[in-house]
């Protein structure tokens, strides 16, 4: 048996709305979670031995890494940014696992109808000292707040930390404005509030972190991290891709390729693979597939139709990978680099 402090420990989102996600992304990449119940702490990654899972709070995924308890995690890049410690161990591998997508925005009430930009709210922050009073702002992320408010040149506010639901805050006379994530905006009007056009703080999703100091000089460890970074990318790098086959007349393998690789510059990874079609007629024709981008694909399927081409069959291949692996190449120069 493996000593403990040679297990990959992977540290999940123990509960809220990454949970399920945080799942439903492994599963697809082919690493199924598995969990005895909602109140168990500990679990295993199907398919890959050598890995424990760690399932915690989203808000402790960041200092779990940065002290080496946990060697890779999964969290939002808002909540990285909030607690990483400049320097530290905590580095992102990969900042957008394309899920969980949302954005940091500063939200000010409907009323308020001579903000809608953060000039405007500069202002208004100075009418505020004025005054003798502070612009208070209600967030979960006050490092975050406070650094693009200083970065906008607003000095004169104060941020309020609140866990609890920030929306109705202003409503309630807890604050004047919030910074809060939102996805679709709908709860912030249900609130009667309104995001400033250029108020967006951070665009965040899930990411995939990693701990330099737990890594370093761990070559069991390494190797499963390897393998699991390995599969979440090919997993990501399939989302990108199409299988396109389809056939052409021709006299012979040369003479099909070269029909399609004339017709066009998109010749996929390396160019057409190209195999012989048996015909019952006894025609000469050639099956032919590539590989090709998503943002390709209306360009060639469009150009295999000017050329002849029929039966064009689209697919989407499950993973994609890489001669390497940039992202574990990424993570060992982070390693090495912190040495």
């Amino acid at each position: 048996m493996n000593d403990k402090s040679e297990v990959l420990k992977i540290a999940l989102p123990s509960d809220g709305e990454m949970y399920q996600a945080t799942l439903d992304f492994l599963k697809n990449s082919g690493m199924s979670v598995k969990r005895g119940s909602s109140r168990q702490y500990l679990g295993s990654l199907q398919g890959l031995e050598n890995v424990t899972v760690l399932f915690q709070r989203v808000a402790d995924i960041s200092s779990k890494i940065e002290e080496g308890s946990a060697d890779l995690g999964i969290v939002g890049l808002d909540r990285f940014e909030e607690f990483r410690i400049d320097d530290g161990n905590a580095f992102v591998v990969s900042e957008d696992l394309d899920y969980s997508n949302c954005k940091l925005v500063i939200a000010v009430p409907q009323g308020w109808i001579d903000v809608s930009a953060m000039s405007d709210l500069s202002d208004l922050a100075l009418e505020f000292k004025y005054t003798g009073r502070e612009l208070r702002v209600a967030t979960k992320y006050p490092r975050l707040t406070s650094k693009f408010f200083y970065q906008n040149g607003i000095n004169y506010f104060k941020t309020i930390f609140s866990s609890g639901t920030l929306e109705v805050s202003p409503l309630m006379g807890f604050s004047d404005i919030i910074v809060d994530i939102t996805s679709t905006g709908t709860t912030l009007r249900e609130n009667q509030l309104k995001p400033i056009a250029d108020g967006t703080i951070i665009e965040s999703q899930a990411c995939l972190i990693a701990s330099t100091s737990s890594l370093y000089n761990e070559p069991e460890k390494l190797d499963s991290a390897r393998k699991f970074i390995t599969r979440i990318e090919g997993y990501l790098e399939g989302k990108d891709y199409f299988n396109v086959t389809f056939n052409l007349n021709a006299d012979n393998e040369e003479e099909a390729a070269n029909t399609f690789l004339k017709s066009i510059t998109i010749n996929g990874f390396q160019g057409p693979q190209v195999s012989r079609i048996y015909t019952n007629n006894g025609n000469s024709a050639y099956s032919l597939t590539i590989v090709l981008k998503r943002k390709d694909m209306q360009v060639v399927t469009d150009t295999l139709r000017e050329i002849g081409a029929s039966n064009i069959i689209v697919n989407k291949p499950d993973y994609v990978f890489d001669g390497e692996s940039n992202l574990f190449a990424k993570l060992m120069n982070n390693i090495s680099g912190k040495k």
